[in-house]
């Protein structure tokens, strides 16, 4: 491997290694912020006399990818210098390398070793006191310890930026173990569950005392889904008390997201004291969704969105019939016409639903679902002839909710606010043209900081918490609700 410690060699690596037809590896010698106090710290800190700065680091990179050899980066190499003193300025050291080898992986380079230069003291006094050039604080198992210790939790937590999209339910350990903390922020240290001794210990053969079950596994966390719905409950609850609203939350899951039954039957008993329900957009979504309802709580929907033939809307009818709070999605004019024959011919007052597309569009690649060109959904026009033909029929009554869905990973709170503005003055036309409008149906797209930049960064990231979601939503819907 060639290391470079200054920018200028890598020319002369690119030129001889095109020129002999060989793919070199090439490691990068970095200058780091962590330095020394004795007389070693000339060579170490941001301003050592070896290693490359962070911005002639992005300059190689960028060099390395124009040439097609950024693959060849497989190695990052720093020295805090001779005779460090004490353990926790190498770990120091060393975390800071992590995370730069972390940014070096984002940025493509195919990273597969750090280089820790070095720097293990001798104790020449026999002191263990620290003292400058004469003595360590360490044993070698101890620098051993500090180096693997950094290392491994620096990069298990930023190279896959676990506190970014995992938070509060998933860290990294101290032993750079994923880790899942069942109860979010309330859960205690001893409840900490690292996943790798839990996949061990129930391979393990059952002659030595294991399970004996062979890979791969599901392991369910039903803990997370009880915590995560006490929170999406928590936080609209809060936000429709601190804006003195007058209706209440109620949330929906759509079964298409997770189908296991299992983790639809826990959230909807974990979600029975929140009347939390279950969207379905087929027919065996629907009966698998009625199967579990039986044992929810009766006033929880079941919210039926997904393609409309016969045999479908006949399934949501008849869930009508047996109690459930079923409620049909209209995507499309004509799927009215299905709707109002079969609720004829079974005798049943539908609940319908109209899915309308507004102006409010997103910018990301979810974009093409939202606004008034997207995939699905009512214009205006669609809406107001909808609503005319529920009147011919005696049936204007049965519209009952507002649906729309700006897309997924909603950036900002803003455009959610905007959004939803827009739902809700569209809700106040529909309760004048005579609609028994009760229910607005924001549909998702609370987003997720998976790179834990807070940047709302179109697919990366967003610039809201859980409660300020909620608190956009219920303070667009009241106030131009108030009428």
């Amino acid at each position: 491997m060639i290391v470079l410690e200054q920018e200028h060699e890598l020319d002369l690596v690119i030129n001889l290694s095109q020129k002999m037809n060989v793919r070199p590896l090439i490691g990068l010698r970095a200058k780091l912020r962590t330095k020394q106090s004795n007389h070693y710290g000339s060579y170490s800190g941001e301003k050592g006399k070896f290693g490359l700065t962070s911005t002639q680091i992005v300059s190689v990179v960028a060099k390395l990818s124009e040439s097609g050899m950024l693959d060849c980066l497989q190695l990052l190499h720093f020295h805090i210098d001779s005779m460090i003193p004490s353990s926790s300025l190498l770990s120091h050291g060393v975390s800071e390398a992590a995370q730069l080898y972390c940014e070096l992986v984002r940025l493509g380079a195919q990273m597969k070793i750090i280089d820790v230069g070095g720097g293990l003291g001798i104790d020449y006094d026999g002191s263990k006191s620290g003292e400058p050039d004469q003595s360590v604080t360490y044993t070698l198992e101890e620098y051993a310890e500090a180096v693997v210790s950094s290392i491994s939790p620096s990069l298990s937590a930023s190279l896959y930026r676990i506190d970014g999209w995992g938070a509060p339910y998933f860290a990294a350990n101290s032993s750079g173990n994923i880790s899942v903390r069942p109860h979010g922020d309330e859960t205690l240290p001893h409840q900490d569950i690292d996943l790798m001794k839990v996949v061990k210990n129930v391979t393990v053969p059952k002659s030595s005392g294991g399970l004996g079950l062979q890979l791969p596994l599901i392991v369910r966390f039903p803990d997370v889904l009880k915590n995560r719905l006490e929170c999406l409950q928590s936080a609209f609850d809060s936000a429709v008390k601190s804006q003195g609203y007058g209706s209440h939350y109620q949330g929906v899951f759509p079964v298409k997201c997770n189908q296991d039954r299992f983790i639809v039957e826990d959230i909807v008993n974990f979600g029975s004291p929140f009347r939390f329900g279950l969207e379905a957009g087929s027919k065996p979504e629907i009966v698998l969704a009625m199967s579990c309802l039986c044992k929810g709580n009766p006033d929880a929907f079941l919210v039926c969105n997904g393609f409309k033939d016969a045999e479908y809307v006949s399934l949501a009818l008849l869930g009508r019939k047996l109690a459930f709070n079923t409620m049909i999605v209209l995507e499309q004019e004509h799927e009215l016409d299905l709707v109002i024959n079969l609720s004829q011919k079974m005798n049943v007052r539908p609940l319908i639903v109209l899915r309308a597309k507004l102006r409010t569009k997103q910018s990301n690649h979810y974009g093409s679902y939202s606004g008034e060109k997207g995939k699905f959904g009512l214009t205006s026009t669609q809406i107001v002839s909808v609503v005319a033909k529920l009147r011919e029929s005696g049936m204007l009554d049965c519209l009952q909710l507002l649906h729309f869905h700006i897309g997924s990973m909603i950036p900002s709170s803003s455009l959610l606010s905007h959004g939803v503005s827009e739902a809700a003055q569209l809700y106040c036309e529909l309760v004048r043209l005579g609609a028994h409008m009760k229910i607005i149906d924001v549909g998702g797209g609370l987003g997720i900081d998976y790179d834990g930049s807070k940047s709302g960064e179109p697919d990366q990231s967003v610039i809201y918490t859980l409660e300020e979601y909620a608190e956009a939503v219920v303070s667009s819907i009241r106030y131009p609700s108030n009428f």
